[in-house]
């Protein structure tokens, strides 16, 4: 006899893709469940017609009662382990009362109460197995990029669905795409970070910083990287922000590595960023001594010294002190700390910055091993790097004349916040904070683009027959884009500041320093 309730039951297990016999297994669990509650010690068979897919139960010790007559007899007349002596009569003759007989479990006549029962322990069942599934299937894609379609945003964070619709997947928030969220309902690359065996929402928890991501579009982006001439040793990724790219060449290869990635007029690397939604990549020359590695880390800050600090007996990351100079101490920090975090999650180790005055005031001993000369920190300090062309002229002068950058105190609470020691373990607190911050003024970008229109405005007004630049600066453009980094990173309101305030008319505006 077909069961209409238990084919339902069968339908909605086919397409969660539970194989028969564990079907049949849930099935009889929920029913002797539910039959426990009525006569714990009942005989029953289940069969199961798989090609008819037919399920039936039969219950060996029906007890046989009197027909019920009265409203409160029939009440208490319970049909899956009772059958009146009437009906019992018409399977057996000889049968009389309090006999036990059996007899196929007829659940439609069965109270809905009890069908909802039956269907509540079933579908538990079945989500505990989905679970299970969901475990053993992805606890081994750990680090391994899927597709996933992105179906909604939650409180948290996103909700994404994986293997056409039938497996949910989590990101939250402190692992999105910051700055380009997809549309509900598209797809994209994610990578599977974490699988819970248990859990009241999603199992999987995914992510879109995850290194991996960016190291696909690297390969897919620069041939030398496909092809194994120029390996990424490592990536530190701060979502939709920044990244450091680690990389070295493979042997044989003689070609300029950073270079290679980079590109022709940084081609290579802004079609990088713009596939990453803008997030700024910065490649980082590989080297096997530690301290080459952090000097290149910790760019685009200039160091002094790299010196290595003994390490107490429960530490496990080796510990450096990174002296920088003076005038480069924020840079080398970064806005929110977030250069030195890359630095630290990039080379594994722990680093203090500290600037070259600290350093001196501390008696900390320091040589000049890193990749700046006294003479180019001296011309730093002196404010070289904002030394302005006097022979420049324009109409528009005027108008110039009161707009002066002040950069005085710019990053005096970064440096308070981060003067400290960083390391690996400090990443995902930090990151986390770092996006659940309302106030990060993600359209910071635009207003800077709108500052570098107003200097091309000034520049375009330039007279052809002005001086050219002193060429002999040794730090003439590496010292403005140092700037123009930390100008990106924070300004605060253009005004005079008697101490910092440079004025239009001493600026050397040089159009290949702003590309």
């Amino acid at each position: 006899m077909e069961n209409n309730f238990f084919e339902e039951i069968y339908n909605l297990s086919q397409i969660k893709g539970i194989p028969i016999p564990k079907i049949k297994e849930m099935l009889e669990t929920t029913i002797r469940k539910v039959f426990e509650k009525f006569d714990p010690d009942a005989e029953l068979e289940f069969i199961f017609d798989e090609e008819k897919s037919n399920f039936k139960v039969i219950n060996h010790t029906k007890m046989v009662v009197e027909d019920p007559q009265t409203d409160d007899e029939k009440d208490a007349f319970s049909p899956s382990i009772e059958i009146t002596l009437t009906d019992a009569r018409k399977i057996d003759p000889n049968i009389e009362l309090e006999d036990n007989i059996a007899e196929e479990v007829l659940f439609e006549k069965f109270p809905k109460r009890v069908h909802s029962q039956i269907l509540s322990q079933f579908n538990q069942l079945t989500r505990e197995f989905e679970k299970q599934r969901i475990y053993e299937v992805y606890s081994t894609k750990i680090g391994e990029i899927v597709r996933a379609k992105f179906v909604s945003k939650l409180p948290k964070g996103f909700l994404f669905n994986l293997e056409n619709n039938a497996v949910d997947a989590f990101m939250p928030h402190n692992k999105a795409f910051a700055k380009n969220m997809p549309s509900i309902g598209s797809y994209v690359d994610v990578v599977i970070e974490e699988v819970m065996e248990d859990s009241k929402a999603a199992q999987i928890i995914v992510s879109s910083s995850a290194a991996i991501l960016l190291e696909k579009t690297l390969k897919s982006e620069i041939p030398e990287i496909a092809d194994g001439q120029i390996e990424v040793v490592k990536i530190a990724r701060m979502i939709g922000e920044r990244s450091k790219v680690a990389v070295k060449a493979s042997e044989g290869f003689t070609n300029d590595v950073l270079g290679s990635i980079i590109g022709k007029d940084s081609m290579r690397i802004q079609n990088i960023e713009a596939l990453h939604g803008g997030e700024k990549i910065e490649v980082v020359e590989y080297s096997d001594d530690i301290k080459t590695f952090i000097m290149n880390a910790i760019a685009p800050s200039k160091v002094i010294d790299v010196i290595y600090k003994a390490n107490k007996s429960t530490e496990k990351q080796p510990a450096f002190d990174v002296v920088v100079p003076e005038s480069q101490h924020t840079l080398a920090i970064g806005q929110r700390g977030i250069n030195v975090m890359l630095a630290v999650e990039l080379t594994g180790a722990k680093i203090n910055v500290v600037g070259q005055k600290l350093a001196e005031k501390q008696g900390l001993e320091y040589e000049w091993n890193g990749n700046v000369t006294p003479t180019e920190v001296e011309e730093l300090e002196q404010g070289r790097k904002l030394r302005f062309n006097t022979n420049k002229q324009n109409k528009s002068r005027k108008s110039y004349d009161n707009q002066l950058i002040d950069l005085s105190g710019l990053f005096d609470k970064d440096i308070a916040d981060f003067h400290t020691e960083f390391n690996t373990e400090d990443m995902n607190d930090f990151e986390s904070k770092l996006f659940e911050d309302k106030d990060f003024d993600m359209n910071f970008d635009q207003d800077m683009e709108d500052l570098y229109k107003q200097i091309d405005e000034y520049e375009s007004n330039t007279e052809n027959d002005s001086d050219e630049k002193d060429d002999t600066d040794p730090y003439s453009k590496v010292t403005m884009n140092d700037y123009k980094e930390i100008a990106k990173q924070e300004l605060n309101d253009f005004k005079e500041d008697k101490d910092l305030s440079v004025n239009v008319d001493d600026i050397d505006w040089d159009d290949s320093e702003w590309e």
